[in-house]
C-alpha cells in the first residue's frame, strides 16, 4: 500500500497524530520517546514525499535539471519548517 498516495500536506500530520495516538493507548511512552516522537515528526514534517518526490518542483526532479536555486530554494524551505516545527507530544 503507498501511503502517499492520496494523501494532502493536510492529511499526514493527522496520520502521524492518529498513530502516535493509538500506540500510546496500548503503551504511554518514556520521557526518551516523547523526545524522538517529536524529533521524528519534524523530519518526517520537511521531508514529505511530495517535497522529495511526485510533485514537478519535487527535490528529485529539480537535481535531474541540475536546477541549483530551486534546489536551494527546497532546502531552504525543509530547514525552515525543521527549525520551527511544534512538538507534538510534550
Amino acid at each position: 500500500m503507498d501511503l502517499a498516495e492520496g494523501l494532502s500536506d493536510y492529511d499526514r500530520p493527522r496520520l502521524f497524530h492518529a498513530f502516535l495516538n493509538g500506540y500510546t493507548e496500548t503503551r504511554q511512552l518514556r520521557i526518551q520517546e516523547q523526545e524522538l516522537a517529536n524529533d521524528i515528526y519534524a523530519v518526517a514534517a520537511s521531508m514529505w514525499f511530495t517535497t522529495i518526490r511526485y510533485e514537478e518542483e519535487a527535490l528529485d526532479l529539480l537535481v535531474e535539471r541540475s536546477d541549483t536555486k530551486k534546489i536551494e530554494r527546497v532546502l531552504d524551505e525543509m530547514l525552515e519548517i525543521l527549525s520551527n516545527i511544534e512538538c507534538i507530544y510534550i
